[in-house]
């Protein structure tokens, strides 16, 4: 296929076409995925190594698309096939387990749950949809396990996915994603734990203030900062401290 390539601007506009089907070619180092329409051409400028980290990531970029991008094994990175010495993988299910480097908040409190944990590292889905409602656990040292609801909030191919606690006793847990994979372990474990803690409050000051509010109260205790959010509530009613 005989490419004419002229910029103007801002615009990249291709002459000299002979196909009606999406065309994949390269230009100046970037990959272009060209489309023709009844009036006009379009021309899609992409880099797979731009695509993020690790190979769900890189996979991602073909979701919807029709890009060319895969995961090169030899040089851990996103690459059309023509840049690797070996099969790219396009499939998600072929990408190495998970690996999560960080989650956060690491301590909630038991009873109702409730506690949105966000966690990061790679290789977590090529799409949310690859999270089913037990791909996401929290186990105690006997193996019993505790489901984390994944919720498609800020989800980031590959990157992050956020889960909410179910009731739970309190203890200390280790947090394990397990995904679909074709060969292989799917599984992957955080290195440090999700601890379940009561709070307990052991004073306040001042003990008065006047109607008009205003009074910052400081209260005293343990495990005060566990969870998302804090709230304080006087006489056990719906009337509430702001925190500062």
């Amino acid at each position: 296929m005989n490419l004419s390539v002229i910029w103007t601007n801002g615009l990249l506009i291709i002459h000299h076409f002979d196909s009606l089907s999406p065309v994949n070619g390269k230009y100046n180092n970037f990959h272009f995925l060209l489309r023709l329409t009844c009036l006009l051409s379009i021309v899609t400028l992409y880099d797979c190594s731009f695509s993020g980290t690790g190979c769900s990531a890189c996979v991602n970029t073909r979701v919807g698309t029709n890009f060319q991008c895969g995961w090169c094994d030899t040089s851990s990175s996103c690459r059309v096939g023509e840049e690797c010495s070996m099969a790219i993988i396009t499939d998600g299910q072929q990408c190495p387990a998970p690996t999560i480097s960080n989650f956060s908040p690491q301590s909630g409190p038991p009873g109702g749950g409730g506690t949105t944990i966000t966690i990061t590292g790679r290789n977590l889905g090529v799409t949310f949809s690859d999270f089913t409602a037990n791909s996401i656990t929290l186990r105690r040292a006997s193996n019993t396990m505790f489901p984390c609801t994944p919720i498609n909030e800020d989800y980031m191919a590959g990157a992050t996915v956020k889960c909410r606690t179910n009731p739970l006793p309190t203890g200390t847990y280790f947090l394990v994603i397990d995904l679909a994979r074709s060969s292989g372990s799917g599984q992957g474990s955080a290195t440090s734990n999700f601890e379940v803690l009561t709070s307990t409050v052991s004073g306040a000051s001042p003990l008065f203030g006047p109607i008009a509010g205003g009074t910052v109260l400081t209260v005293s205790g343990t495990h005060l900062d566990i969870g998302n959010n804090a709230e304080v509530q006087l006489n056990n009613s719906t009337d509430t401290c702001t925190n500062v």
